[in-house]
């Protein structure tokens, strides 16, 4: 009784891989960009109202490592 079984050196998938699009934009490209944007967002935010500058950084600094965790332990590249 013969089990077959994915082999990545000869160019297989695996069950769970999914080939993706060249170009396509991944679930990682989209973490990497919310992290600069959140920090944009709060000090403008910051500045516009009557919020601590250090205040509003502080809560992008928490958005932003959300979701370095999210891209690195709860959903980590494959």
């Amino acid at each position: 009784m013969s089990q077959s079984t994915s082999d990545p050196t000869r160019g297989e998938l695996f069950q769970n891989e999914r080939p993706t699009r060249q170009g396509s934009i991944s679930r990682y490209d989209l973490l990497l960009a919310v992290i600069p944007l959140v920090f944009l967002i709060a000090a403008v935010f910051g500045a516009l109202l009557s919020v601590p500058l250090n205040l509003s950084l502080f809560g992008a600094a928490l958005v932003g490592a959300v979701a370095v965790v999210d891209g690195v332990f709860w959903n980590p590249p494959v």
